[in-house]
């Protein structure tokens, strides 16, 4: 019997690696809790949020959401996921003329966090790449947005500039950027 006012979906890990090399079980660990919970965590509070026609979900996606990435394939998709359903949602709560709010927040790599190496990550380039950011930017970008109340964040100014622009550069070279990105040093 909880009144969840702010429901914040952050839990989440990456692998890293061909699709064929990686550890299946793994994957699917990361593809339930990436996915399936976010997924069911806001299907738990949202009956109760609509009810009250009050609240505010929080889902932390990512930039890979945003394009394919070898390597980090799966990942990239379950993050597409996320960045799908919060912004469906977001439209569905908009038709129903509610009050709940859903923010989508999509960070670049963040330097010196646990996640590179859970993800054995250590030595893959996007996380000294020129978009990268820090849990402090994160934090600050999303505190602005609820604030502000957006329903889509993406973290650091960098990150942003390179969104915006993306749109402007042909598939095939956003993609060899993207390789670039996930090289190993």
């Amino acid at each position: 019997h909880w009144t969840v006012d702010v429901l914040i979906n952050n839990a989440g890990f990456g692998t890293f690696g061909f699709l064929n090399e990686i550890d299946l079980e793994r994957e699917i660990d990361m593809i339930n809790l990436n996915v399936m919970n976010t997924y069911l965590l806001t299907r738990l509070f949202l009956k109760e949020m609509i009810e009250r026609d009050a609240g505010q979900i929080i889902n932390i996606s990512s930039n890979s959401s945003f394009q394919p990435i070898p390597k980090m394939n799966t990942y990239a998709s379950t993050k597409a996921f996320v960045t799908h359903f919060s912004r469906g949602l977001t439209e569905e709560l908009k038709m129903m003329k509610s009050n709940i709010k859903v923010m989508t927040v999509c960070p670049a790599a963040i330097r010196d966090t646990a996640f590179k190496k859970v993800g054995k990550m250590e030595h893959v380039k996007t996380f000294d790449g020129l978009a990268t950011t820090s849990t402090e930017e994160v934090g600050k970008d999303i505190w602005k947005g609820f604030l502000k109340g957006k329903d889509f964040v993406v973290i650091g100014k960098k990150m942003r500039f390179l969104y915006r622009i993306k749109w402007l550069i042909p598939y095939h070279l956003n993609q060899f950027l993207v390789r670039t990105e996930i090289k190993t040093n």
